[in-house]
């Protein structure tokens, strides 16, 4: 080959590299630029679950958490809170809650979502935050998500529920038998004419009984039997209740106990 021919061959080579690695640090530079961009815009979105927020949409951080204890009669309401870096120029979005459930498949136990509820938010204010109160009514893990006004997902997270109390004491009903209100002392006159006496569990009694047993502290600050008895029930239930008279003032533990003694949950109340 002469000096020429390799000249050129040499520059068309180093011409047609020089090409491959432009393209090269195109592609990789749009690609970064991309990612960049897009997890940029991902991280200033944010969602909470919060049981407070100012009047600029920011989440009190000590009333702010992914795990939460609800009433285990009544439920109870938080705020979920979206938030992002621009306004909000959708006139609507959407609240998105799924709950964690576990189906039998195969013989094995497997874990998945499944649809619970949904609400729509209107945005009324030119704002780049919105929220929504929500009443959680049941434990268990939920993935709460926000979508824009086509419904698609911008943000999820998941969050826990529990229930605060499994035994709750009341002296009135209203007509679904719910509690009206919640007290732990009693006044003796309304003692005599019955305390109902709840029972809540995240999950089914998996029980065909419950031993209701009530203890009276005495001056020694020890509590001693003043009366028991077992009520037959549905198994699948997951709520119950009963109605107990007192007679004597003081301060009473109860104990509420499943098949095989396994105890169930252990409250106090006090008649004066």
């Amino acid at each position: 080959m002469n000096r020429s021919l390799a000249n050129f061959s040499n520059y068309t080579s180093s011409k047609f590299i020089y090409k491959l690695n432009f393209i090269n640090v195109v592609f990789f530079t749009s690609f970064f630029l991309g990612f960049y961009f897009l997890t940029s815009s991902l991280s200033a979105q944010e969602l909470f679950l919060t049981a407070k927020y100012d009047e600029n949409g920011v989440a009190e951080p000590s009333f702010t958490s992914d795990e939460w204890k609800i009433d285990a009669i009544e439920g109870s309401f938080l705020y979920v809170l979206f938030r992002q870096e621009k306004e909000i120029t959708d006139p609507k979005l959407y609240l998105f809650i799924d709950k964690k459930i576990v189906i039998k498949k195969d013989e094995k136990l497997k874990e998945r979502f499944e649809e619970y509820d949904n609400k729509k938010i209107y945005i009324n204010k030119k704002r780049n935050w919105a929220v929504l109160q929500y009443t959680f009514l049941q434990a268990g893990v939920y993935k709460i998500s926000i979508a824009d006004a086509d419904k698609k997902i911008i943000i999820s997270k998941e969050v826990t529920i529990s229930y605060k109390s499994k035994i709750l004491f009341s002296d009135d009903l209203n007509e679904q038998k719910y509690p009206i209100s919640h007290q732990k002392t009693f006044k003796l006159e309304k003692a005599k004419q019955g305390i109902y006496i709840f029972i809540k569990d995240e999950i089914p009694f998996n029980s065909q009984s419950l031993k209701v047993v009530i203890e009276k502290q005495n001056k020694d600050g020890n509590y001693q039997k003043y009366t028991e008895e077992t009520f037959f029930i549905d198994k699948e239930l997951r709520f119950s209740f009963f109605e107990q008279t007192f007679e004597l003032k003081g301060t009473y533990r109860i104990s509420v106990f499943k098949e095989k003694e396994i105890v169930l949950a252990v409250g106090f109340l006090k008649v004066v």
